[in-house]
């Protein structure tokens, strides 16, 4: 016949070892907040900047919304404001340009063709 599992006893209360109080986690000084507002990265306006327009300013857009998105993960709030800022500059500056070129050979065609 099997014999019956062995019973478990409860141990006797053991004195424990004192708690001792450790000094608090240091930090790196950085408090990380979620900013109030998300910063607008002007990505979206780059890419068809790029894509439609002027090649040159807007793969410079695109860079900036980029480091925009980056620094406003990283919780540089100010530092996203100003790359997102620099961003629609530089796209707004590339959808200028070929607006004038586009005029500039509008008006270069209509002149020599004596529309």
């Amino acid at each position: 016949m099997p014999e019956a599992p062995p019973t478990y006893q409860q141990s006797v209360d053991t004195p424990q070892p004192p708690v001792v109080p450790t000094a608090p986690p240091q930090t790196s000084g950085m408090i990380r907040q979620a900013p109030s507002q998300p910063v607008r990265d002007y990505t979206i306006f780059a890419v068809i900047v790029t894509l439609c327009f002027c090649l040159p300013f807007g793969l410079v857009g695109i860079v900036k919304a980029c480091e925009a998105r980056r620094q406003q993960n990283s919780g540089d709030v100010e530092g996203a404001r100003q790359a997102a800022k620099s961003a629609y500059n530089w796209s707004l500056t590339g959808l200028i340009f070929e607006v004038v070129v586009m005029l500039a050979v509008v008006i270069n065609y209509a002149v020599v063709l004596q529309i």
